[in-house]
């Protein structure tokens, strides 16, 4: 019998200020992400991204931008730099 695969993920979502962590039934390369994302299996580099943001949620006035009603991203929202995220899959092997 074949295992099903799952994926465990994790991101530090910058503009809540938390750390996001999930499982899903689909590989790494497509996770339910409305971005790029760069995906790596060092977990290290994205605690640390969440530990070192001394204020978590917070955006200052000058990194506001007036709200656009786009349904398609925008060319600057597909050049942002990609999250990070952690992923790291089992259960592809059969019983």
């Amino acid at each position: 019998m074949a295992v099903p695969r799952v994926t465990g993920h994790a991101a530090h979502d910058e503009q809540v200020g938390q750390l996001r962590c999930s499982t899903g039934s689909v590989p790494a390369e497509a996770l339910p992400f409305g971005g790029a994302y760069d995906l790596s299996d060092d977990l290290g580099p994205v605690i640390e991204g969440f530990l070192a943001d001394s204020e978590p949620g917070v955006t200052g006035w000058s990194g506001l931008e007036g709200v656009q009603n786009h349904s398609e991203p925008t060319a600057a929202e597909r050049e942002a730099v990609p999250s990070r995220v952690w992923a790291s899959s089992v259960g592809t092997s059969s019983r």
